[in-house]
C-alpha cells in the first residue's frame, strides 16, 4: 500500500511538502554521501584549518600577547562541546579581558576555533556544536535532534 505523498509524487511528478513525513527526507538513500566523500571532506577541512591558522598567526599572536599582558590566567577559554558520535571536545576561544576590547570589537574572540578545525574536531560547514548538558534534554524534546551527531559540527 502506497502512502498519499508517494501516490501524489508518482502521479504528478512533484513532491507534496504537506504530506511528506520528515523521516522520508532524513533517512533517504538519495541523501547519503559516497563512501570516500566523508574522509575527503574531513581531510579538506583539516587542511583548510591549517592554512587559515598560518594566515592569521600574526593576529592570533598579537591577541594572545595582549591578553597575557593585560591579565593573569590562560589565553584561551575552553568550552566543552559535543561532536560527531557524541564525543566531547574542548571548543577554544580567546578569554574575555576588559582591557583588551579590540578583540571583541573586531570579533576575533572566536578565531581560535580554527584550532578545532585543524585538529579535526570541527568541519568547515555543519551544525553548531552542542553543549553536553543540553544534548540529552534537546534529544527528548526535538524530533531527530540526535541525527545532528551523525555529522561533524561546523
Amino acid at each position: 500500500m502506497e502512502d498519499v505523498s508517494g501516490l501524489y509524487e508518482s502521479v504528478s511528478g512533484r513532491i507534496s511538502s504537506i504530506e511528506m513525513a520528515p523521516e522520508r527526507l532524513i533517512y533517504s538513500a538519495d541523501l547519503d554521501s559516497s563512501r570516500g566523500a566523508v574522509p575527503a571532506r574531513d581531510i579538506y577541512s583539516v587542511l583548510a584549518g591549517c592554512l587559515v591558522l598560518v594566515a592569521v598567526c600574526p593576529v592570533l599572536a598579537a591577541a594572545a600577547w595582549s591578553i597575557k599582558r593585560a591579565s593573569r590566567g590562560p589565553v584561551f577559554e575552553r568550552e566543552t562541546r559535543v561532536g560527531r558520535g557524541g564525543v566531547a571536545f574542548p571548543l577554544f576561544r580567546f578569554r574575555r579581558v576588559e582591557l583588551v576590547r579590540w578583540i571583541e570589537r573586531f570579533r576575533l574572540s572566536s578565531l581560535p576555533r580554527w584550532l578545532n578545525v585543524a585538529r579535526g574536531e570541527l568541519a568547515l560547514a555543519g551544525p553548531a556544536p552542542g553543549r553536553p548538558e543540553f544534548a540529552g534534554v534537546l534529544d527528548e524534546q526535538i524530533r531527530f535532534y540526535g541525527q545532528r551527531l551523525s555529522v561533524k559540527p561546523g
